[in-house]
């Protein structure tokens, strides 16, 4: 998938979520399309779900509080 988006243009960027140094080294952009997650409901690793549906959106939101941030979610319900 990584060389189809490069080929279309698209700068790759690989960092983990779940360290928030890694975040707050990303660019800063105006604008943020947010897509990571995992399938709530897997039965192995409800540690790493939660942090992935809870912990990361809450790191990437503090480090791109200037940014607008649009979500994607799997199916999981969000409260606001």
């Amino acid at each position: 998938m990584r060389q189809k988006l490069e080929k279309w243009g698209i700068e790759c960027i690989a960092a983990d979520l779940l360290d928030r140094s890694q975040i707050g080294q990303l660019p800063k952009m105006p604008n943020v399309v947010f897509m990571a997650g995992r399938k709530f409901g897997a039965s192995d690793r409800e540690d790493l779900t939660w942090a992935m549906n809870a912990h990361v959106p809450a790191l990437v939101a503090e480090a791109f509080a200037s940014s607008r941030i649009v979500a994607f979610s799997t199916g999981a319900y969000i409260l606001m």
